[in-house]
């Protein structure tokens, strides 16, 4: 047949034809590329209204100008092992696509195969994502399946390289985003299996694309790489992609994880080994592993980690980007990087910029938003540069400043007042010194040693700026410190900004940075955030409030991620304190969300924490313990924090505790211990808080000589450090109360409980304030073993009013105050009364805390022997404060 003209085939192509002239041009389509050539045209230039050939419904190969559904069939792209693409034309949407028809055989064995097959497909074509080839459509028509794909204009990677010579940066430039593609993918749920050069496309418009994402996978690879067939191909490949052995359909060994060569379950970080070996490839210009060449002898190497030494062109390449290949490149999946963000982050350029030139905002901020700065770390002479932190620090805390606060102190009427001033004054003096040392070395390190850059200083003259901040609002409170500020001092003060945050380096570099259009704006909202959280620690609600809404309102306005994390983090927790839990919950997830997006590991891990506490400690949820895991991830991304590390086992253990896991959560609480004797000291006032947590496990597991013994050390430590009559006193002066009341040594029970409700009533808080309530308690049962009955009975009465006016039905604490009056009437004499109120008490227990807790089996017991005071028992000790106060 002679070419048809224009008019015959767009005759074809609306169906216009009869049926013999029809076949003729299709079959001469067939052979004919000009023809072809000229379809094409056609097709871009047709109206939207014309028809379609007939639909092919037979199996086998297809050839130009057929139809698989809708899709016109325009030439082909490329073959191989799977099946073949096509260039298609889909009038439903007038668009020219990538159709990739696959072999019938792969998926004729098993209904099961096509299942899976056609589930992947869908996975893919929900999966949006700039770097990931667009999967539009799927489906099983005229005995094929076909997927129909985003039309990529360009090449693929390897052809890509093969072009021309590229430099190391082109190479991680396109790597990384098609890294991202993959990363997308994990997120989504999926795993490439067949990641290679090949399956990377470029198109002219610059944009990287994955392509190929298993969706041709069988149910189970094979179990031996013996096993493993060459499979034939129209367009074998390159080098050492030869070894493809099903084409996309198993992977290509050259490849090919340790753990995929050998038949096993693969995951994400087996694609992370292929995209490693392909960059490897790419900019070393050979691959990692030695025998290339043969299928087992790449096995064999690739399962014993035996790379090939480095060639010399790897002297041109940053050891960072070098050591994180070969990081990925290791045998064992666990000791690559978690995640592919992980390892893009080592190899991206932008990535690489933002840790070596983490600030070129340095002149913005410096002239905007910090001009002491740019007196000290851009001084012109070295012999003055280094010189300016003592006064800098002067202005902040000098002798004149101390007068004032001292004053403030004196005068408040607090009992504490002398020794409170004693600590705060040891406390900023250490602070000051250690921030004057630090702000000298940092100086130093860059002007007069050349360590390290401009860009490095920057970051840590911005911390240390913040912190100091951070001191002078602190010292502008105390300076006016009434009675209740003065009792908070001592916390307020070693909350301060820790220092060691400015020295580590790594980890400020990492942080993401604003824009320079944006520094000054994020360093202001900084400050106003660090006020607000030493006027919260000081008791200056009101204020506090004020400008952590403005700061709040400006990091929304901003979207720089990880100042809205810090806004977040800290409305939560103000959140908390108010008593707004859920409102608190929804700002620390938020928070967390932010933080991960911009990469704030601390502020994640801190929002975690916080959450953990929320949900574990105060609503009482036990499914709470679920974020322990990301929690530890958190900590873990932040290569260790022994502050957080111990806060971690501190709320895991009040949370285990609240289930009636006493034996788990003193572990929890003895390992918190440790690691707070281990970051702050053996006598420093977090260790003296935390030996009171150990002491109330130890007496809930009846171990009372150990936990007199730790709630002791706990008060020698308190009161050297807050003074005598301060409310935290009264957490262990409870413990030794409960000790000795379960003794029967009533008189010192109740001198003891008297003690810790007199120095709690110093705080400042309204005496009907559930806080009181365990003090309140023990107080009658001490009365009741003096056989005080009256006195007792009266006691009873007032916690009563308290419970039933601050605590809702159903709680826990409820159950408890009908327990103590079960023992209270008991010794008094009114025998049905009592045990009327212990059924009462353990009705309330188990609804709130369930059948199975220690607490309710011990209240059973009693209640069995005829009442708490039957047979010399007692009622079970209160457990934790009220779940309306986290304050002791």
């Amino acid at each position: 047949m002679v070419c048809p003209d224009e008019n015959t085939l767009s005759a074809w192509l609306r169906r216009e034809l009869e049926e013999a002239s029809r076949a003729q041009v299709q079959e001469h389509l067939g052979s004919c590329d000009a023809c072809r050539a000229l379809l094409e045209a056609l097709v871009e230039g047709e109206p939207e209204d014309r028809t379609l050939p007939s639909v092919v419904d037979r199996a086998g190969p297809l050839r130009s100008g057929e139809t698989l559904g809708r899709y016109v069939l325009l030439r082909t792209l490329g073959s191989g092992g799977f099946g073949t693409v096509y260039l298609a034309w889909d009038p439903q949407l007038d668009r020219r696509i990538a159709l990739k028809v696959l072999r019938g055989d792969l998926l004729a064995a098993s209904e099961e195969h096509r299942q899976r097959f056609l589930r992947e497909a869908q996975a893919m074509a929900r999966l949006s994502h700039p770097n990931v080839t667009a999967v539009y459509d799927v489906a099983f028509l005229g005995g094929q399946a076909s997927i129909a794909m985003e039309l990529i204009d360009g090449w693929n990677a390897r052809d890509w390289l093969a072009e021309a010579p590229r430099t190391w940066r082109e190479v991680c430039h396109v790597f990384v985003q098609a890294g991202r593609g993959l990363e997308a993918a994990h997120t989504a749920g999926l795993v490439h299996r067949d990641f290679k050069p090949a399956n990377v496309l470029i198109g002219r418009d610059g944009r990287v694309s994955v392509t190929d994402f298993g969706l041709a996978r069988s149910p189970a690879p094979p179990s031996r790489v013996e096993e493993l067939a060459p499979s034939p191909s129209s367009t074998p490949e390159r080098g050492a992609e030869t070894l493809t052995a099903t084409g996309a359909l198993l992977g290509t060994p050259a490849y090919m994880s340790p753990e995929q060569l050998a038949g096993l379950a693969v995951d994400a970080r087996s694609d992370q080994f292929s995209f490693a070996v392909s960059l490897y490839e790419a900019v070393f210009g050979g691959h990692p592993f030695l025998d290339p060449t043969a299928p087992h002898g790449l096995a064999e190497a690739v399962q014993q980690g035996r790379r090939r030494p480095l060639p010399a062109k790897a002297r041109h390449v940053p050891r960072a980007i070098t050591r994180a290949l070969l990081r990925a490149l290791d045998p064992a999946p666990t000791r690559r990087f978690p995640d592919m963000g992980t390892l893009l982050d080592e190899v991206s350029l932008e990535a690489r910029r933002r840790r070596l030139r983490p600030v070129r905002f340095a002149a913005t901020v410096a002239l905007a938003a910090l001009p002491v700065i740019a007196a000290y770390a851009w001084s012109a002479s070295k012999d003055a540069m280094c010189r300016g932190a003592p006064a800098r620090a002067a202005s902040v805390w000098d002798a004149a400043s101390k007068q004032q606060v001292r004053q403030a102190f004196l005068g408040s009427g607090a009992p504490f007042a002398a020794q409170a001033w004693r600590v705060t004054e040891e406390t900023l003096d250490r602070w000051i010194g250690d921030w004057t040392a630090t702000h000298t070395e940092a100086c130093e390190a860059t002007r007069i040693r050349g360590e390290q850059s401009d860009e490095v200083l920057t970051v840590r003259m911005l911390c240390l700026e913040r912190a100091l901040g951070e001191a002078r609002t602190l010292v502008g409170a105390l300076s006016t410190a009434d009675a209740r500020t003065v009792g908070l001092a001592v916390t307020s003060v070693t909350a301060l900004a820790p220092l060691d945050a400015c020295r580590k380096v790594e980890r400020l570099l990492l942080q993401e940075q604003p824009s320079s259009r944006d520094a000054a704006s994020v360093e202001r909202v900084r400050g106003l955030l660090a006020d607000a959280r030493v006027l919260r620690n000081t008791g200056r609600r009101e204020p506090s409030d004020a400008l952590l809404g403005t700061a709040l309102t400006e990091a929304r306005r901003l979207q720089f991620a990880p100042l809205l994390a810090e806004a977040l983090l800290q409305h939560g927790r103000a959140s908390a304190m108010g008593g707004q839990t859920e409102q608190a919950s929804q700002s620390l997830q938020e928070a967390m969300r932010a933080a991960s997006r911009g990469r704030h590991d601390h502020a994640a891990a801190e929002a975690l924490l916080d959450l953990l506490f929320l949900e574990g400690v105060v609503k009482h949820r036990d499914a709470a313990l679920e974020l322990r895991l990301p929690a530890v991830a958190a900590l873990d991304r932040l290569g260790g924090d022994g502050a957080l590390e111990a806060r971690l086992a501190s709320t895991t253990g009040l949370i285990l505790a609240r289930r009636g896991d006493w034996t788990e959560a003193l572990e929890q609480q003895q390992r918190a211990l440790r690691m707070m004797e281990q970051v702050y000291g053996r006598e420093a006032v977090q260790v003296g808080s935390q030996l009171h947590k150990v002491a109330e496990m130890l007496q809930e597991l009846g171990r009372s000589d150990e936990a007199e013994a730790h709630a002791r050390r706990a008060l020698t430590i308190l009161e050297r450090t807050y003074g005598a009559g301060h409310p935290m006193l009264a957490l262990p002066l409870s413990v030794l109360a409960e000790s000795s009341c379960g003794r029967g040594q009533y008189a010192e029970c109740l001198a003891q409980a008297e003690a810790a409700l007199a120095v709690r009533a110093t705080a400042a808080t309204p005496p009907t304030h559930p806080a009181f309530l365990p003090k309140h308690l023990l107080i009658a049962r001490a009365l009741a073993g003096l056989g005080r009955h009256a006195e007792a009975l009266e006691r009873l009465k007032s916690a009563e009013q308290m419970a039933h006016a601050a605590l809702p039905d159903g709680d826990a604490w409820r159950g408890r105050v009908d327990l103590t009056a079960c023992e209270v009437l008991r010794r008094a004499g009114q025998r049905e009364a009592a045990l009327v109120r212990c059924r009462q008490g353990l009705e309330v227990l188990q609804k709130a805390l369930g059948e199975n807790h220690p607490e309710v089996e011990a209240a059973r017991r009693a209640l069995e022997a005829g009442g708490p005071a039957g047979r010399g028992a007692t009622a079970p000790p209160p457990r934790a404060p009220p779940p309306s106060s986290s304050a002791p």
